[in-house]
């Protein structure tokens, strides 16, 4: 496979199946990976991994998408939530919270798999984010067939991705504009403080679920 083709993993992963599950966030690199996947396969469906069920920005979103691809997006609870739940970060701990099972972010993905029926997933990673993405891509060139992955942006660069959002019309998150990235761990302030700014209905149904949230922006005033 030659890497350096922009479209080189998806038209590989095309050549394997017709149907494809896209991890979303309503990041960049999850609405270019959507778009190419649309454009690619005939059956497609997504799936997004929530914190707190039901904040608006990220529901007007999802259902935004939905509409503009006629496809469905699988709501599920985050893998780290039973990290969360069982350490009692920013909520009590309690003796339910410490019967919550862990769950992997295979074991969840796997879980989508199973009641979608679809085997292949593509997700946004690209090599430029991190060293051990780098790694993690090179070494599958951007198609993982035994674990059946696809990174169909793999080797883009951000430049690439954003030339590609401007060019096909293409909208992200409202946090994700905001933010520059979208809003999916509790112990961010930045994210916290543009949520209680923006979006105080959002903040108060966070502190619902985690009541000791405030202490991030606390910790975050005190320490700067």
């Amino acid at each position: 496979m030659d890497r350096k083709a922009p479209f080189a993993v998806i038209r590989a992963l095309a050549e394997l199946t017709d149907s494809v599950l896209v991890g979303v966030s309503g990041g960049k690199d999850s609405v270019v990976t959507l778009d190419l996947c649309m454009n690619h396969f005939a059956h497609v469906a997504g799936y997004f991994f929530y914190i707190v069920p039901g904040l608006s920005f990220q529901d007007e979103w999802l259902h935004a998408t939905e509409r503009r691809y006629g496809i469905t997006i699988h709501r599920r609870p985050h893998s780290l939530l039973t990290q969360v739940y069982r350490a009692g970060m920013y909520r009590p701990k309690s003796f339910a919270t410490d019967r919550v099972e862990p769950i992997t972010a295979t074991e969840a993905e796997n879980e989508v798999r199973s009641s979608t029926g679809l085997d292949w997933i593509a997700t946004g990673e690209r090599r430029a984010e991190s060293l051990q993405r780098c790694g993690m891509l090179s070494a599958c060139s951007g198609l993982d067939a035994k674990r059946k992955r696809a990174y169909p942006i793999a080797f883009w660069p951000v430049e690439a991705v954003r030339r590609y959002i401007k060019w096909h019309n293409l909208q992200v998150s409202a946090d994700s504009a905001l933010l520059g990235r979208s809003f999916g761990e509790i112990g961010q302030p930045a994210g916290l403080k543009a949520i209680a700014e923006h979006w105080p209905d959002d903040f108060l149904r966070i502190k619902e679920h985690f009541p000791h949230v405030e202490a991030v922006l606390a910790r975050e005033r005190f320490y700067g």
